[in-house]
């Protein structure tokens, strides 16, 4: 693994971070670069999952999922191997491969992730358009009865108007 590649590895709780068109983005794996020492490669693991999880406590509470739990695992077992002064490549692999199964788990969530996000927008944009459709529908009822109290309103008007004239006409026939 490269300094490079390495330094792209989060847990899942810093990936909910970062924006989404970077979310979307694969990394490109060049695997034509020279393949680094275990103790520098796992060096740049631990600094990686340190700067993952130190996050702070501006981001809002996410319980941790299964993965998260690996990956602090990993975390604590490459610590403890780098405190090693016999680090044997066996256990140095071994421990690549842990983290790199569990980078894939977390892969594959974040896969499910996104499809079940995007049926959820899917359903929401239908429900959206279903609801501005009965919007529009209320709004021409709305305006269909504002013009008939309209119209209702101008009748009586004139009834009103018959009316008082009426009583004017009585009024006047009554002092003949």
């Amino acid at each position: 693994w490269t300094d490079s590649e390495i330094a792209k590895w989060q847990c899942i709780t810093c990936r909910r971070d970062q924006q989404l068109d970077q979310e979307n983005s694969d990394p490109n794996l060049n695997l034509n670069t020279t393949p680094i020492t275990p103790d520098r490669s796992f060096q740049g693991l631990e600094n990686s999952f340190t700067q993952c999880v130190s996050f702070g406590s501006t981001t809002p509470s996410i319980p941790p999922s299964l993965t998260d739990l690996k990956l602090d695992e990993v975390k604590s077992k490459l610590i403890d191997h780098e405190k090693l002064e016999d680090q044997d490549l066996e256990k140095s692999l071994t421990l690549a491969a842990e983290a790199g199964t569990i980078l894939l788990q977390e892969n594959n969530e974040l896969k499910n992730n996104i499809h079940y996000l995007n049926s959820r927008i899917s359903l929401l944009e239908a429900n959206s358009l279903s609801m501005e459709a009965k919007v529009e529908e209320l709004s021409a009822i709305e305006i269909k009865h504002i013009q008939k109290i309209e119209i209702l309103l101008n009748k009586l008007e004139d009834v009103e108007q018959e009316l008082i004239k009426c009583k004017q006409d009585k009024s006047d026939l009554q002092n003949i």
